[in-house]
């Protein structure tokens, strides 16, 4: 069970970069995928990089991952320019709609300790780090409870001191839904009317996973033209939501 919602909630820490970057190369290129550009062809100065640090409660490891852009357009890294985290040097994929991301996975650090994201190119090296989360522990729910549709639901974990986003889905039978609460809250309601079974389901929905992500911003190498990072950590709760 936890395996496969760590998995749909891989894709979920990323959905701002996703939809944006979907969208951004949805619509200039009408339904033809993102274009890409060779990393020499451009000057540091152009470079939009995106970073990340995904962990989650209960495991040792650090998916980390790095997108450079021009516009919506992406950078191949080329002519040996490359992407590190830690000293580690990070693989590239590139996906059917063309985006293109350096990823990688490291051993999960200690709280407040650094992760250093490097882009080497020749004659420079720009570096961006980003802190490890606070570890936390959800209180509320608990793993099988039900919630019900239509009914607001109260999600208490602890610890102070990041920035906090809490969803609920992660299952074909119910609408994805997120609520965000600032760094001094310990708990956060979402909202009844957010809580719906999906399109043509009338649930039970028994596959549901209610998550807690505890976000820190980092800080970015000044030379790009922007930069945004930021690490995750996230506890996850498997729970049934009922009509």
């Amino acid at each position: 069970m936890h395996s496969g919602s760590r998995a749909a909630q891989r894709g979920l820490s990323k959905e701002y970069v996703v939809r944006i970057h979907y969208l951004a190369c949805l619509v200039p290129t009408l339904f033809l995928g993102c274009t890409s550009a060779t990393s020499t062809d451009v000057k540091t100065s152009g470079i939009s990089a995106d970073y990340g640090v995904t962990t989650f409660e209960g495991t040792t490891q650090a998916s980390v991952r790095a997108t450079f852009t021009i516009g919506s357009t992406y950078l191949d890294l080329q002519g040996g320019d490359a992407a590190y985290c830690d000293g580690v040097v990070l693989n590239r994929e590139k996906n059917v709609l063309g985006q293109i991301e350096y990823t990688g996975s490291l051993p999960r650090k200690a709280v407040g300790q650094t992760y250093t994201f490097e882009l080497r190119r020749s004659g420079e090296t720009l570096r961006s780090t980003v802190n490890q989360p606070a570890s936390f522990t959800v209180a509320a729910p608990t793993q099988g409870q039900d919630l019900k549709v239509g009914t607001s639901a109260t999600v208490r974990w602890s610890g102070t001191g990041n920035e906090t986003r809490v969803t609920i889905g992660q299952s074909e039978c119910l609408d994805t839904a997120w609520v965000d609460a600032p760094a001094t809250a310990t708990e956060a309601t979402l909202p009844g009317d957010k809580i719906h079974f999906a399109q043509g389901k009338t649930g039970p929905c028994n596959s549901a996973t209610l998550s807690v992500s505890r976000n820190v911003q980092g800080v970015g190498s000044s030379s790009f033209k922007s930069v945004s990072i930021k690490a995750t950590n996230i506890a996850e709760v498997p729970v049934h939501v009922v009509p």
